[in-house]
């Protein structure tokens, strides 16, 4: 679970995630830091807030308009 523009998101590895306006170019990879939880398999991280060291990676696949 993380968060950006204000929202929480929820995502597991290799899933696309619609979220607000990012000012990063197609293709390029972005990175979020403020992590709130983190689940490997039996172990469970809970940030107080945030994770420490914990960091989501993703790639920018599109931009497009609310529907």
């Amino acid at each position: 679970v993380f968060q950006s523009g204000g929202k929480q998101h929820r995502v597991s590895e290799g899933q696309t995630v619609r979220l607000e306006k990012l000012d990063i170019a197609t293709g390029e990879t972005v990175e979020f830091a403020e992590v709130l939880m983190i689940a490997n398999g039996e172990e469970v991280k809970i940030g107080v807030p945030f994770v420490d060291g914990g960091v989501i990676k993703a790639e920018v696949v599109a931009h497009g308009r609310g529907e």
